[in-house]
């Protein structure tokens, strides 16, 4: 018995033991992480674009300062010259009206100026005519007016670019401040990031550490229960064997019998523990494997994160260096990083869904096994005996049959309950609709139509006999839809009609009646104007145009002719 008992344990170790297989956590662990990292590195790659670009731009922008210091230098010789051109041009304005010259004379570009005759101003003039030439080949060299308009013009041009860059330029500072604060916002981000998948991954790792320990202290309680089992077996062989050496004779077919059992139990403990040990060893190896890929996405993490924080820096830099436009840049790659956290929190969800149908599966899994462990008890159990199965079969078949009919029993009243429900809705909708005519027929009797008493019936009036009326009505229930109800004075649609006056009894006699049908009123059996039963003797019937009485159904139908035609 305690060998069975060892082996039913070792079957139980052995199959928690393979349903504790890591394969299917582990992998989307690692599977996420694979992601993760690919995500990780698809950032990297962008922002490695995204720099490179950048250099592009700063490489242009350069070229472009590079320019405009020239021009700018340019413009300042030019300035220098226009300056020193404008002094020459005073100087000679203040000699010539010093020579004498009329404020009504305006020299043109080609003109000459003739001095008068006297010797003196003519050396004079000449005299000053060479230092001016002299001065203006030394200030000029060799520079002519039309030149000087292109440089003021392109003065002009570079003074406007020069506004619209510095324009530019805060512009591009206000959107690398904000470029700053969303890059600091990522970098905090990408911290949390790391840190959470740190926490994940110690957890992750202290939970399979703990499994680990649980697995070598149970592989090592099974030890000890060998070790237990073979001592027992030992000694077990040695009371045998003196007990053969002694009775050899009585007891040497049992014994062997015994013998060839336990050893095909010691062998098959023995392959058992093999597999064990096996399963031990591969799932060490597996957890050294696990471990040593945990570091190395890790030390892969780490060093993206590292890389991240260079790129970072660079860009830090680059921008410190020379403000450029990459808000934009920026702003797609907070929403790219948004995207994934996002796409993250998803996996999240997923992952932990997944978890708890793993938990949920590996839970069905063990009450299945249980359950087929029962199962097998029983069909050991059983196979000593073979009548009692074939009368268990035989139970279980009528069973079976049993429930089938108990089902379609259960269908057929379910069924049946849903059909009066709708009738007893249709009913109750039919009741309703009978009340309302009912409460606007009365209504319309007493307040609107006062009818003479030769004309109409004076019973018609009465309460008594309409209590008695409605008292039939709800004694003979429900009336089936085929049944054509005839309908007096009362069920005429007085909106179709025109009383004009109530006291002549031509408008009364003009009213349109609908005729009966014969069959219909016989198969009916419905009193004309009240609806009632012609089942009880006492009951007055009349005349739907003329209010005349009838005992007789018959003689009415006959009257009812004869007054329509």
């Amino acid at each position: 018995m305690n060998e069975i008992r060892i082996k039913g344990t070792m079957e139980t170790l052995a199959q928690k033991q393979f349903t504790r297989t890591p394969s299917s956590e582990e992998s989307i662990e690692n599977s996420m992480l694979k992601e993760k990292i690919e995500n990780l590195k698809l950032v990297i790659k962008q922002s490695n674009q995204q720099l490179d670009s950048e250099r592009i731009k700063i490489k242009g922008v350069e070229t472009v300062t590079k320019l405009l210091q020239e021009t700018r230098d340019e413009l300042q010789t030019t300035q220098k010259q226009k300056r020193a051109l404008e002094a020459a041009v005073k100087n000679l304005q203040s000699r010539l009206t010093i020579n004498s010259l009329p404020d009504d004379v305006t020299l043109q570009e080609n003109d000459v100026y003739v001095a008068s005759l006297c010797p003196q101003t003519l050396e004079n003039l000449s005299r000053e005519n060479v230092r001016l030439k002299n001065l203006l080949h030394q200030c000029g060299n060799g520079v002519e007016v039309k030149d000087l308009n292109k440089f003021q013009d392109t003065i002009d041009d570079l003074n406007k670019r020069i506004t619209n860059l510095t324009v530019e330029n805060d512009h591009l500072q206000n959107q690398l401040r904000n470029a700053q604060d969303s890059n600091n916002k990522y970098g905090y981000e990408n911290q949390s990031y790391g840190d959470q998948i740190a926490i994940e991954n110690h957890q992750e790792l202290e939970n399979f550490q703990t499994i680990l320990r649980s697995f070598a202290s149970q592989c090592q309680d099974l030890d000890s229960k060998l070790n237990k089992v073979k001592e027992e077996s030992n000694v077990r062989r040695s009371s045998s064997s003196s007990s053969i050496s002694n009775d050899r004779s009585s007891f040497q077919h049992v014994t062997s019998e015994e013998l060839e059992i336990l050893k095909k139990n010691n062998l098959q403990l023995e392959s058992k523990v093999t597999e064990i040990t096996s399963m031990n060893v591969r799932w060490q190896e597996y957890t050294k494997q696990l471990v040593r890929t945990i570091q190395e996405q890790k030390t892969e993490i780490l060093n993206h994160q590292s890389i991240l924080q260079e790129r970072t820096a660079e860009i830090n830099s680059l921008r410190t260096k020379f403000p450029s436009g990459i808000e934009s840049t920026l702003n797609e790659a907070y929403d790219q990083c948004q995207q994934i956290q996002q796409e993250k929190a998803i996996a999240e969800q997923e992952a932990s869904q997944f978890k708890s149908l793993y938990q949920e599966l590996n839970h069905s899994v063990e009450e299945k096994q249980a359950r087929i462990q029962e199962l097998q008890e029983r069909v050991r159990n059983l196979s000593s005996g073979p009548n009692i199965g074939e009368d268990s079969a035989e139970t279980i078949t009528v069973l079976m049959a049993q429930i089938q009919i108990c089902a379609e029993d259960f269908e057929k009243e379910r069924k049946d309950r849903a059909r009066a429900q709708s009738e007893l809705t249709d009913v109750r909708a039919q009741l309703e609709k009978s009340k309302k005519e009912a409460d606007r027929y009365r209504v319309m009797y007493q307040t609107k139509i006062n009818q003479p008493r030769d004309l109409y019936q004076p019973t018609a009036f009465i309460p008594a006999v309409q209590s008695n009326v409605e008292a039939q009505l709800a004694s003979r229930g429900h009336r089936e839809r085929e049944e054509l109800v005839i309908d007096g004075p009362g069920s005429l649609n007085l909106k179709d009609y025109e009383i004009l006056d109530p006291s002549s009894k031509d408008v009364y006699q003009s009213l349109p009646v609908p005729v009966p049908d014969k069959r219909s009123f016989l198969k009916s059996k419905s009193v004309p104007g009240r609806k009632q039963s012609t089942e009880r003797a006492n009951e007055v019937l009349c005349c739907p145009k003329c209010s005349k009485d009838f005992a007789e159904g018959q003689k009415l139908l006959d009257h009812i002719e004869t007054c329509v035609e």
